[in-house]
């Protein structure tokens, strides 16, 4: 992966942290939760609708996050990459 994008992907990666971080002060939670896939679902779906401002593109991506966390294959096949990707890296 090139140098931009990896800065692009990490200063990404920041900011949705930080979002999460001050929703998680805010006392927000069960987004782990599989019983709260549909409500995740509808709130990714009611950010889409407002649009595409910056802030509201960090909402989107969480919420993405959220949903994709929530499929145990999704899970698996990352750890899988993850694992590989360590391996290569320890083998330079």
């Amino acid at each position: 992966m090139k140098v931009k994008l990896k800065m692009n992907c990490f200063k990404f990666h920041l900011a949705c942290s930080q979002k999460l971080e001050e929703k998680e002060k805010e006392g927000f939670e069960g987004y782990y939760k599989p019983e709260n896939k549909e409500q995740l679902e509808v709130d990714l779906l009611t950010h889409i609708a407002k649009g595409f401002a910056p802030d509201n593109l960090i909402d989107i991506s969480n919420y993405c996050n959220f949903l994709w966390n929530l499929n145990e294959d999704a899970i698996e096949k990352a750890l899988k990459i993850f694992r590989k990707e360590q391996k290569k890296r320890c083998q330079k």
